[in-house]
């Protein structure tokens, strides 16, 4: 007994080999099926014939001859019209039905074949197609046969994933280049005004001599911090536009020089701003592989925030565990009013103060470096009360 195939995989039979089975199953169906037809007709036109035969010659023929014989064929003439008309349809029956049903049977099985495997994945490609014209991209291809069709509504699909992932990038691309013109025009509007406002009371009053020298120097110095101002935004704004472009390069970092350099770099800030730094190194080996320009750089971002917002202290701590870097900073400030997604995002601005001195892209950056070192950026609350900030770095 043959082994019995399961429908489901009849189901996701290729395309090629479901039409021949379908044909195949066509053919011999209706092989057999001609066979029975024919032997209909042919039993019939003997029924009819019979009713014209002279039965006691016949017999007596068979007795002389000792043959059996097929009842023969009677004359026109001697045939009632019905039973004449009735056997030449028996006689077209079988001489075509061997061409006719096998033609019939074909057609069925190109139509259950368009039925079982092209018309459903042909309505759900052509439904889709139709929703990307339209431009609506969130909508699933659910096809799950495993054949040929199924495949290409697969690669439909991807296709559809591709061009929704593509068309939201394209939109935030879009929000944040209106954000980023936003912003120019705003940081770049206000030290405009402000040089403006002292050009013109140095053309107003200055021909009359009704500035004193120290109104001078304080317009003057105050000149020069919005033209610092104005350097610093330009400076921000294309270390933002090159982040793409940079490339994590690693290399030997000594454990002695970094921790020089961040002792350095603390003890600048914090005695520009008054406030005190503790740095703290657990577990560290002699030396690794990173990239210290980009480490730097994310230390410095996380500390110039850390004393903006610090009252007296900041704890900073350098580990290394599970091949990770690990920069952590706790100052003793107000702690972060926002959520983490909303303070890493670029020109994001605590406060008014914040507004005015600074651009909101330190958080923003710190987060892409350490993601492009193979790392994370992580927030919080400090011990200390206020806010902390996890930087990782993968290093080898």
């Amino acid at each position: 007994m043959g082994k019995w195939v399961p429908m489901e995989k009849i189901r996701n039979l290729s395309l090629r080999k479901t039409i021949v089975l379908y044909m195949t199953a066509a053919i011999i169906i209706t092989f057999f099926l001609s066979a029975v037809v024919i032997k209909m007709a042919e039993g019939t036109q003997r029924q009819i014939w019979a009713e014209y035969t002279d039965w006691d010659k016949h017999l007596d023929f068979e007795e002389e001859t000792g043959n059996i014989t097929e009842i023969t064929r009677p004359a026109q003439k001697d045939m009632l019209h019905r039973d004449y008309v009735m056997t030449q349809i028996c006689d077209a029956v079988e001489t075509w039905s061997m061409l006719i049903l096998p033609m019939i049977g074909s057609v069925i099985a190109v139509f259950c074949f368009y039925r079982d495997k092209i018309r459903e994945p042909l309505q759900i490609l052509t439904e889709g197609s139709r929703k990307i014209q339209e431009n609506h991209l969130d909508f699933p291809v659910d096809y799950r046969k495993k054949d040929e069709m199924g495949s290409l509504c697969r690669e439909f699909d991807r296709m559809r994933s591709q061009l929704q992932e593509n068309n939201r990038q394209l939109w935030s691309m879009v929000e944040q280049e209106r954000t980023l013109k936003a912003v120019i025009a705003h940081d770049i509007r206000s030290p405009l005004a402000v040089l403006r406002g002292y050009q013109e009371t140095l053309m107003e009053f200055l021909p009359a001599g009704q500035l004193s020298q120290q109104d001078m120097e304080e317009m003057l110095s105050s000149g020069m911090q919005q033209i610092d101002r104005l350097n610093a935004f330009v400076e921000q704004m294309r270390r933002l536009s090159g982040i793409e472009e940079r490339t994590v390069h690693m290399d030997k970092i000594e454990t002695s020089a970094l921790l020089r350099y961040m002792e350095q770099t603390a003890k600048a800030l914090a005695n520009k701003e008054s406030c005190r730094t503790v740095i703290r190194s657990e577990g560290m080996p002699n030396g690794f592989f990173g990239d210290f320009s980009l480490i730097c750089e994310v230390y410095e971002n996380l500390l110039g925030n850390a004393v903006r917002y610090a009252r007296h202290m900041i704890l900073i701590t350098v580990e290394v565990t599970d091949g990770m870097l690990f920069i952590s900073m706790g100052d003793d400030g107000e702690g972060f009013h926002g959520e983490e997604e909303e303070i890493t995002k670029p020109f994001y601005h605590d406060n008014l103060a914040d507004d005015l001195k600074h651009f909101g892209l330190g958080m923003y950056l710190s987060k892409l470096y350490c993601e492009m070192h193979g790392g994370k950026l992580l927030l919080g609350s400090a011990d200390l009360g206020g806010a902390y900030v996890k930087a990782g770095f993968h290093i080898e």
